[in-house]
């Protein structure tokens, strides 16, 4: 499997496979079912090849990969594969429909993005594919989409907000800080109150924001915009009213 470059050459070795004769009674008396693995029907070669690497890893014998079917399960189609051994697997479980059960890995996708204020820029953290964009309202946009294409079921899909606007590493603290504490939060009026509650601690800053947006890119990006344009010592002070007042930015009061 590992000389497999694509989905093609993937399914031609399981024919080969199953033409062979492997699954005919009699052909290899001492080899046994020893699991039932599912995959995604929609996996590429490289996720294949990982999800035989996790069985791999999980049963810690050679097998031989014999007949398949496609099912259905929770609306999503995956293909399943029967396994067989001549050898005693490291994990030997029997289940309703066979001995050791694998589904596909449940992990969150890899991709995650990281935002750059000032860049006003997306950068995929698995493929380092960058999208940028025009103006901060565009790029917003474009975050909310994607969560809405890429992660609908996650609350944070590994979002990180990078403040490339401000000088003052106190003040980027502050405000990577504050944005990735937004994102933990599931009320977007919880979200609006909080950022709201700020402005009385920073002298000429008004958030505006819309209810469906993207508060916490919203917020950092204004809210390191008005900082840079105060003097660095009154900065500093702001920050520390603003620790004084919220705590270390994870415990939030509304005051």
């Amino acid at each position: 499997m590992k000389k497999c470059e694509n989905e093609d050459d993937f399914s031609a070795l399981m024919m080969e496979d199953v033409l062979g004769g492997y699954n005919q009674p009699g052909r290899n008396p001492n080899h046994k079912n020893i699991a039932i693995v599912d995959h995604a029907a929609n996996y590429s070669i490289e996720q294949i090849k990982s999800f035989f690497e996790k069985v791999h890893s999980e049963l810690n014998v050679k097998f031989w990969v014999g007949d398949g079917t496609t099912v259905t399960i929770d609306g999503r189609i995956f293909h399943r594969h029967f396994l067989y051994s001549d050898e005693e697997p490291l994990i030997s479980i029997l289940f309703a429909d066979g001995i050791f059960r694998l589904q596909e890995p449940t992990v969150e996708k890899p991709d995650g993005i990281s935002i750059d204020l000032k860049g006003l820029s997306i950068i995929f953290n698995n493929m380092g594919e960058e999208l940028e964009y025009g103006s901060a309202r565009e790029l917003q946009k474009a975050v909310t989409r994607i969560l809405d294409d890429y992660w609908p079921e996650l609350d944070n899909p590994g979002i990180v907000i990078r403040d490339s606007i401000s000088v003052y590493s106190r003040t980027k603290w502050m405000v990577e800080s504050f944005s990735d504490y937004l994102m933990s939060l599931d009320s977007q009026k919880e979200k609006i109150d909080l950022v709201k509650n700020l402005e009385k601690y920073i002298p000429g800053l008004r958030f505006k924001f819309n209810p469906d947006d993207f508060i916490p890119f919203l917020t950092a990006h204004q809210l390191a915009t008005r900082m840079k344009g105060i003097e660095p010592g009154i900065q500093d002070e702001i920050v520390n009213t603003l620790i004084l007042n919220f705590g270390f930015f994870d415990d939030y009061p509304l005051q």
